[in-house]
Formats: structure tokens, sequence, C-alpha cells
């Protein structure tokens, strides 16, 4: 009968502690904010050239930015640091503002800096970093998931923004317009084709229009006796 009663007593003693370990789980507390920098390939920067946009002395650049926890029924500032140590760009090349607003009711939203064409971007390539800090509404989130899981993505507290006033092969400029429009990838050639054209991006062209601005490009190129750096005539496919 002794024997009995410790066992119902382990039993419950067993139950006891099951009880209180469902209770901590279902009172986390989730109402918890966290921010970070969303990353896929380790890629948590972005580069810029204002070689590829005409006329243009400032541009904003807008980077996401995610949250863990509920979502917030007001508007709420989030803050950020200048990375000393990663930071090259000098405080004229660019203007931002050290608390920026993460908005009420969604889950990811963006940091904005704009950057300034200033005379030393066309000879150098500048860096400009921002970290995360936590706050009295956030906190930062360092990392996430699993390192091992290709399909989780990393997780950076650091936004990096690199940027000059020099050319640099554009995304758009891929193996299907190398190998169909405009051949191999040159800076002389860029230049002379937004020259040409009037345009740095070529990304929302169709098939006709991309035939017609290779045809005016392949006539300004005769006209002009566009070369490349090392005086070899341009050579475009089409």
């Amino acid at each position: 009968m002794i024997n009995m009663q410790k066992y119902i007593g382990a039993i419950g003693v067993l139950l006891a502690l099951a009880a209180c370990s469902t209770d901590e789980i279902m009172t986390y507390d989730t109402s918890k904010r966290s921010l970070y920098v969303p990353t896929t390939d380790g890629q948590d920067s972005i580069e810029v050239s204002f070689k590829h946009y005409i006329d243009i002395n400032d541009y904003e650049v807008k980077m996401p930015i995610r949250m863990n926890g509920t979502f917030l029924e007001e508007d709420a500032v989030y803050r950020l640091e200048i990375d000393e140590e990663l930071t090259t760009a000098k405080p004229e090349d660019y203007t931002v503002s050290l608390e920026q607003v993460f908005h009420a009711g969604v889950i990811e939203d963006s940091m904005s800096v704009t950057l300034h064409r200033t005379a030393h971007l066309s000879s150098e390539k500048v860096r400009v970093a921002f970290r995360l800090v936590p706050n009295e509404t956030f906190g930062v989130a360092e990392y996430m998931g699993d390192a091992g899981m290709g399909s989780v993505p990393r997780v950076s507290s650091i936004i990096k923004v690199r940027f000059s006033d020099m050319l640099s092969q554009p995304e758009w400029w891929d193996s299907r317009i190398t190998n169909r429009y405009l051949g191999q990838y040159s800076d002389k050639k860029y230049e002379y084709l937004i020259i040409s054209c009037g345009m740095s991006d070529l990304s929302g062209c169709s098939t006709t229009e991309l035939r017609k601005i290779m045809e005016k490009f392949k006539d300004d190129i005769r006209i002009n006796g566009w070369t490349e750096e090392d005086g070899t005539p341009i050579e475009i496919v089409m």
C-alpha cells in the first residue's frame, strides 16, 4: 500500500512539473519585439553608381528592415548608429536620420539614406554602414535560423551601402544581353550606350525596343568613331 502511495505521489509530481512547463510555454511574452536586416547569400549591402543615373545628384536608397514579435498598433521609432570602422564615406556624401519609423501593422519596413553626388566619387568608391541599436521599443536580433539550412536567410544588424560616380556593370547586363545584344561589358561601351540612347537601365525594354536601341547604337558608333579605351572598335552582337 505504501509503495502504491509513493507511485501515485511520483505521478502527481510529474504531472505538476509538466503543467508548469506548459504554463511557461503558453505564457511566453510575445510582446517583445526585435529588428533585423534580412539577408540572402550573405548579401546585406547594396551598391549604387551615379553613372547609372543621368542628371541625378541625390539618390535615396531604401533597405528592408524586418521585425520579430507582434504587430505594432502605432508607429514606433527605431534607432541606428553609424559604424565608423566600416564607413569610408565622408559626412557630406550622404544624409541620414538615425531615428527612423517602423510603421504599425507591418512585419517589414525600410530604412532610408540619401546619397549625394560629390566630386571625389568620380575617382573613389566609398561605403557607409549603419548598425541597428536597441531602444525602449525594439531589441536587435543578431542571428536567426540554422546556418546549415539553405532556405533560412541569414540575419544581420548591419546595413552597408557602397557607392561611387564610376561606371560598373549593371545587373541587367546579364548573359542574355551579352549574348544577344551588347556583347562583353566594358566601361567605355556602357558610357557610349548611355550617350546614344539616353538611358542607363534597359531592364524594362522589350525585344523590339532593344533592337531599336542597338540599331541606333551601331549607327552612333560608326558616325562618331567611338572606340574602346585601348582604341579598338566597340563591337556589339546585334
